[in-house]
């Protein structure tokens, strides 16, 4: 059977040969780090964030809250093959906590998907919707930076935490319930008017602690300091592509 695809992991020089009928709708991962950066950002950047008229975002204490989430894989695999065999990989996106006013659930607002995988164009060919490829991370046990292949998001952390008046989250379980509500999600891949739909289970329970970590998060909307960061480690998720909103 002729490979469609064929890509070669340029640290280990393994080949990867995937056949056309290898379809992809749902990929698991074994996550050893979900590192969560959150920004408080002006309410009216929330409108050029969100690409659907039926979401709205939840704020917090009257707050609108910018997230950046980062997954650090150690095995990625569609679940047609076992997980270990897949390659680990960085990843990120934009995320916003919402509220799908139609039935008033909650749901969640994901920008374009960035990753560090070679493996990512084979996505696409498959039917699972596109990953920006090229980005950088540089992890630390004092720092932490992510910069996207276009420069248009950026995220640079140290160790140490700024004394703040106000917090977003009393505790780390506001954080989780917060955080973790949402399981449908909605993001704007390609054409302009496509909105796809993936959602993502937590398929083994993790807890989120915060970090004593500061930064900055630069994106195409603007640029803040971080009010705070929470990490969650060894996790298991699987994202289930669910196809395109009105399709």
């Amino acid at each position: 059977m002729d490979a469609l695809i064929c890509v070669e992991d340029p640290k280990t020089g393994k080949v990867w040969r995937v056949n056309k009928e290898n379809k992809i709708k749902n990929v698991n991962a074994d996550v050893y780090a979900r590192w969560i950066m959150n920004c408080i950002v002006p309410k009216e950047i929330m409108s050029k964030i969100l690409k659907c008229d039926f979401l709205e975002p939840v704020l917090v204490k009257g707050k609108a809250v910018l997230s950046l989430c980062c997954i650090f894989m150690r095995h990625t695999a569609p679940v047609w093959m076992p997980i270990h065999l897949g390659p680990g990989s960085h990843n990120c996106a934009l995320r916003v906590a919402c509220i799908d006013k139609r039935d008033g659930t909650q749901a969640v607002w994901v920008d374009p998907r960035h990753t560090d995988s070679f493996l990512a164009p084979v996505l696409e060919f498959l039917g699972f919707p596109a990953v920006n490829t090229g980005l950088i991370v540089v992890e630390e046990d004092e720092r932490l930076e992510l910069v996207t292949k276009a420069g248009d998001l950026e995220c640079h952390l140290v160790k140490g935490e700024d004394e703040k008046e106000f917090a977003l989250f009393d505790t780390d379980q506001d954080f989780t319930d917060y955080f973790c509500a949402g399981v449908r999600g909605y993001s704007e891949h390609g054409k302009k008017d496509q909105i796809d739909i993936i959602d993502l289970h937590k398929l083994k329970d993790n807890k989120f602690r915060k970090m004593p970590m500061k930064g900055i998060l630069r994106t195409a909307y603007g640029t803040w300091f971080t009010e705070s960061v929470y990490l969650t480690e060894d996790g298991l998720y699987q994202w289930v592509y669910e196809g395109k909103v009105g399709s």
